[in-house]
C-alpha cells in the first residue's frame, strides 16, 4: 500500500486477549493492531492538513470506548503516544453518545461537557508518558 494510500482511517478496537477474544473472536488482534498501525505511521507520517483544515496525509486513528472498558481505552491511547507519535490524531467514540471527541496526542484539547471517566483515564496516561 505505500505510496498508494494518503490518509489511513485505522480502528484500534479493545486492549486486552479477554476482551479481543470475546467481541471480535481474535487471538491476537491487538499485536496485530500495533503493527498494523505501525506500518501505517511509517509510510504516511503524523496526520497533516492543507491552509484552509482538510487533512491531506497522515494517520487517524479511531476507537470506540466500551461502557465498563474505559481503562482499555486510556492503555491504547498510552500505548500510541509512547510506541507511535505524540502528535497523533484519535477520534474518541464514546459508546452511545453524540460528543466524540478528536484529539492529538502532544495537545490538550478543548472540552464542551463535563469530563468522562475515559477523558480522565486518558489524561493520566498522557502525563505517564
Amino acid at each position: 500500500m505505500e505510496g498508494l494510500v494518503d490518509i489511513y482511517l485505522p480502528d484500534f478496537k479493545c486492549w486486552t486477549m479477554e476482551t479481543s477474544k470475546r467481541l471480535l473472536k481474535a487471538d491476537n488482534y491487538t499485536a496485530v493492531a500495533m503493527e498494523s498501525i505501525k506500518a501505517m505511521q511509517k509510510q504516511v507520517g503524523d496526520l497533516c492538513f492543507t491552509s484552509d483544515g482538510i487533512a491531506k496525509k497522515g494517520v487517524l486513528v479511531r476507537h470506540l470506548v466500551m461502557p465498563g472498558r474505559e481503562a482499555e481505552g486510556a492503555n491504547i491511547v498510552q500505548w500510541l503516544a509512547e510506541n507511535i507519535s505524540k502528535d497523533l490524531f484519535v477520534m474518541l467514540m464514546l459508546e452511545s453518545r453524540d460528543d466524540h471527541r478528536l484529539l492529538c496526542l502532544n495537545r490538550p484539547w478543548e472540552l464542551l461537557v463535563e469530563k468522562s471517566d475515559i477523558q480522565k483515564l486518558i489524561e493520566q496516561s498522557l502525563r505517564r508518558s
